[in-house]
């Protein structure tokens, strides 16, 4: 008998003498007995088992690679990633200074515009003003001087 065995008839005198009757020792001995048979079972069977859930050189080797390759695409992804960080930022740079440029026919660029234009307007229109007057009282100094002059 192994270490790992269940003895099923000393569970049942175990289960017994606390009080179970016969058909409910018997009942719990099948069950904890199948139990333990189950989880024995593929230790039992050897290094089978264990080799089928262990890993070969080939497939760590194969992981291995994976995980490089995964390392570099990583790697990549991050340089594309601050590549296309740094697009955005100049996209952005732009699209602020074509606002700034919108921004300038707005109704207040607009109305300073037109004001400047009137300042302009009536300082040429009071030169203007000064200029026929001077014309003004010339022709009628020439007028005057010419009357005089002939008689």
């Amino acid at each position: 008998m192994s270490a790992n065995a269940f003895d099923t008839l000393e569970a049942a005198k175990s289960l017994k003498a606390a009080g179970f009757d016969e058909a409910q020792a018997e009942a719990v001995v099948a069950t904890v007995g199948d139990a333990v048979h189950a989880h024995t079972e593929p230790l039992a069977s050897g290094t089978a088992a264990i080799a089928d859930t262990m890993a070969t050189k080939e497939a760590v080797s194969t992981v291995e690679d994976n995980v490089a390759t995964l390392t570099d695409s990583v790697a990549t992804l991050k340089h594309n990633v601050a590549t296309l960080t740094d697009k955005v930022e100049t996209i952005s740079r732009t699209m602020v200074t074509r606002d700034a440029v919108a921004n300038m026919a707005t109704k207040d660029y607009v109305d300073a515009a037109l004001a400047g234009l009137r300042a302009e307007i009536a300082v040429d229109f009071r030169n203007l003003y000064r200029h026929l007057w001077v014309m003004g009282t010339s022709i009628v100094g020439v007028t005057v001087a010419l009357i005089k002059l002939l008689p």
